[in-house]
């Protein structure tokens, strides 16, 4: 198996009242991630991620706090906040984002029910904030 994950997270909470509702986390080094389809990319520093944002409905399913996800998620939150281009000018889709996310949950060791069950939640629920600015400072 490919490694995917090529650099070992480091983070520190961002203080309450400066989160809105979900607690938001700060990258403090790079967070390298090589995809199948996108390619080796690097999620800088300073960047700001809530990890998995998934509906209370699959919390049954899927543990928000797994780090199966959670690692996943990191990846995923940054191709969603560049909105279909990185920094070296590279296109991708919503889709293909979300192709990562599942790419990432298999490397993660997540089950195959748990990829699933929090795929399809980020295919029917994650159009909105693919649509929203949630652009950050630190990200070119």
């Amino acid at each position: 198996m490919t490694k995917r994950f090529l650099s070992t997270l480091s983070i520190d909470a961002v203080p309450p009242g400066e989160t809105g509702k979900r607690q938001r986390w700060i990258l403090t080094q790079d967070f390298i991630y090589r995809s199948e389809a996108l390619g080796t990319f690097t999620v800088p520093a300073g960047f700001e991620t809530d990890f998995a944002s998934i509906p209370r409905i699959a919390w049954q399913y899927v543990d928000p706090d797994d780090p199966c996800v959670l690692y996943p998620s990191i990846p995923h939150d940054a191709l969603y906040n560049w909105k279909g281009v990185m920094a070296t000018g590279q296109k991708y889709t919503r889709k293909q984002a979300d192709d990562v996310f599942l790419e990432a949950m298999k490397e993660a060791g997540a089950r195959w029910d748990i990829r699933a069950v929090a795929y399809r939640a980020v295919r029917i629920f994650g159009g909105k904030y693919w649509n929203e600015d949630h652009s950050h400072p630190a990200l070119p």
